[in-house]
């Protein structure tokens, strides 16, 4: 049983990256989204 615990430590690893890279999206999203709301609030040109 021990000899599984090396894939299930890479297993819950690779899951937490894709969660990780996912959040880091819906951030970059999310920040875009605020920034142009902001600039059309302001009256700015981009």
């Amino acid at each position: 049983m021990t000899e599984y615990v090396p894939y299930f430590a890479l297993f819950i690893s690779v899951l937490f990256g894709i969660a990780f890279f996912a959040a880091l999206q819906g951030f970059k999203k999310r920040y875009k989204d605020d920034r142009d709301d902001s600039d059309s609030k302001s009256g700015k040109d981009a």
